[in-house]
C-alpha cells in the first residue's frame, strides 16, 4: 500500500513537470521514480517524448498548412509554361492542344470533324505524358480522326469543375452519329490506339463473299454478322441501327474483332 501511495506521487510529480517545464521538478521526478519504480519511470520517459514528438510534428503541420500554396486557386508559384500543356507547340497539327482547359473550344472542335479523340490530362501526371507521346503517333498514322489534348487540371478551365475527373488521363471519343460520347478503356500505346482510331471511322466491315465470312468465323471468337441489301436511294432498315451498335460495342471490348 505504501508502495502504491508513492507510485501515485510520483506520477503526480509527472503531470506538474508537463504542465510547468520546471526544471526542479524533473530532477524531483527523476529522484523519485528512478528510486521507487524504475518501471514506471522509463514508461513515463517513453510517454513523455511521445507527446514532444506531437506536438512537434502538429507544428510542422500548421506551420506548412498556412504557408502552402492554394494550388485550387493559385497557380502563381509555377514556372511559366512549364505545367500548362504536355503536346509540343510545333506539334498543333497532329493534335490540338486546349492547355487552358476549355471545353467551349472542345465543343467548336468536335463539330468540324466526324470524329474526335480527345484526352483529359493533368501536365504533371507521368501517365498523360506517357499517352500524349503515343497519342502524337498515332496522330500522325491517322489523319482522318482529329486528336485533342485538353488541361483539365488548369484552374481556370470549365474542364476541370464539370468533369471532376478522379484520375488521369482520361480518353472520350466524340462520333457524329452518336450524341453520347464513348469512353477508351483499352491498352494507351501507339499500335493499339491507331488499330482504334482506324475502327472508330470503319466499325463494320463489308463482305460480300461467303467463303470469307466463313473464314472469319474460323479466326474471331466472336463473330456478328447482318445481312442488308443496299440501294442507291436509302440505307437498308435497321442497318442505321445496327453501325450504331458496332460503335459502342467499342467501348465495352475496344479490342474485339468484327
Amino acid at each position: 500500500y505504501l508502495q502504491l501511495i508513492q507510485d501515485l506521487q510520483c506520477v503526480n510529480d509527472v503531470s506538474m513537470v508537463i504542465l510547468s517545464h520546471s526544471y526542479r521538478q524533473v530532477l524531483s521526478m527523476h529522484r523519485c521514480l528512478s528510486s521507487h519504480h524504475p518501471t514506471i519511470y522509463s514508461l513515463v520517459i517513453m510517454m513523455a517524448l511521445f507527446l514532444f514528438i506531437q506536438i512537434i510534428a502538429y507544428g510542422a503541420f500548421v506551420f506548412l498548412a498556412t504557408e502552402s500554396t492554394d494550388l485550387t486557386n493559385d497557380t502563381s508559384s509555377y514556372p511559366p509554361n512549364v505545367l500548362s500543356h504536355i503536346f509540343p507547340d510545333n506539334q498543333s497539327e497532329l493534335v490540338v492542344d486546349i492547355y487552358n482547359g476549355s471545353l467551349g473550344t472542345l465543343t467548336k472542335l468536335i463539330k468540324s470533324k466526324d470524329v474526335v479523340m480527345a484526352m483529359m490530362y493533368a501536365p504533371w501526371c507521368a501517365h498523360s505524358l506517357k499517352v500524349a507521346k503515343a497519342l502524337l503517333e498515332t496522330a500522325h498514322d491517322n489523319k482522318e480522326v482529329l486528336f485533342v489534348g485538353i488541361n483539365c487540371w488548369e484552374p481556370k478551365g470549365d474542364c476541370r469543375r464539370i468533369e471532376g475527373i478522379a484520375m488521369f488521363p482520361r480518353i472520350l471519343i466524340y462520333h457524329k452519329h452518336i450524341k453520347q460520347k464513348l469512353e477508351y478503356f483499352g491498352e494507351r500505346n501507339h499500335n493499339i490506339l491507331t488499330s482504334y482510331s482506324a475502327r472508330l471511322l470503319r466499325p463494320l466491315k463489308y463482305e460480300t463473299s461467303v467463303t470469307h465470312i466463313k473464314q472469319l468465323l474460323g479466326t474471331e471468337e466472336l463473330l456478328v454478322v447482318g445481312y442488308f441489301e443496299f440501294t442507291v436511294k436509302e440505307l437498308p432498315l435497321g442497318y442505321k441501327e445496327y453501325y450504331l451498335a458496332s460503335l459502342l460495342a467499342l467501348q465495352t471490348d475496344p479490342s474485339s474483332g468484327q
